[in-house]
């Protein structure tokens, strides 16, 4: 068994791995991948992959708005006959080895369901990021509405936010589907959105404001939108210090790579 970085050659067979362990479409992955060389893929490799991770590179802003270099890891993987044999643990530890010797101070991450939040604990992460989500019924109103681009979702959303909390930069921003500018009487929102048939699952609304959310949903033309937005509500996502920093607390991560 190998641990490395992977290459562009092993990209079509960890397209395949990704599609057998996420069920995506191939060419969502491939559209993924245009970023392959901005960001770090490490892999277990016997003959083939068999094992992945991706590591995003973001910025934490800590409670005292100190910025840290974060990696942000994503799509991890096993393929399923190679499973609970302790591969993806070993992957990790290579990876975060690797990671804080070229300067991330963190890696973050969100567990795909309840019970990965017990192993990645295990692995040392602490819970360090939550949300609060609720659903709203379409319903149209007078809200200037207007898809913008990723540097601009990036100015409004740094506008919003202050400390602790995770930054993204424009090439990840512009990996969403739909960014969003909102400006009603009372204020302007951002808001990173897609839909799924007649639902308007929004990722991110800064500020939050149900009223825009509704607004957003309707001119959308979905019957209601699923929320996420800032709050103490629910355990979201996870941190590992990788350095002497301790682990924020009761911080935002806002937009997830789902």
């Amino acid at each position: 068994m190998r641990y490395e970085r992977a290459q562009r050659s092993d990209l079509p067979a960890l397209t395949t791995l990704w599609q057998t362990c996420f069920g995506d479409e191939e060419a969502s992955i491939w559209e993924f991948w245009k970023i392959f060389d901005k960001i770090s893929v490490f892999i277990a490799r016997e003959n083939a992959p068999i094992a992945m991770l991706c590591a995003l590179p973001v910025t934490l802003f800590d409670a005292d708005g100190e910025s840290h270099a974060a990696s942000y890891l994503y799509a991890v993987c096993t393929a399923p006959d190679y499973r609970n044999m302790g591969i993806c643990a070993q992957l990790m530890d290579f990876a975060e080895n690797a990671l804080k010797k070229e300067g991330s101070a963190f890696t973050l991450l969100v567990p795909s369901g309840e019970k990965l939040f017990d192993f990645y604990k295990k692995r040392g992460y602490q819970t360090a990021f939550y949300h609060t989500r609720y659903t709203v019924t379409a319903k149209s109103s007078e809200a200037k509405i207007k898809r913008i681009r990723a540097a601009t979702y990036q100015n409004l959303r740094q506008m919003q936010l202050y400390a602790n909390f995770v930054s993204y930069d424009e090439m990840l921003l512009g990996l969403q589907e739909g960014l969003f500018r909102i400006e009603t009487q009372e204020l302007v929102c951002c808001a990173a959105a897609q839909r799924q048939g007649k639902t308007l699952i929004v990722k991110e609304l800064l500020p939050d404001h149900k009223e825009t959310a509704a607004a957003l949903a309707a001119h959308l033309k979905c019957d209601c939108a699923e929320v996420r937005t800032e709050g103490l509500d629910s355990p979201f996502g996870m941190a590992k210090s990788l350095c002497e920093l301790p682990c924020p607390q009761g911080a935002y991560l806002g937009l997830a790579f789902d």
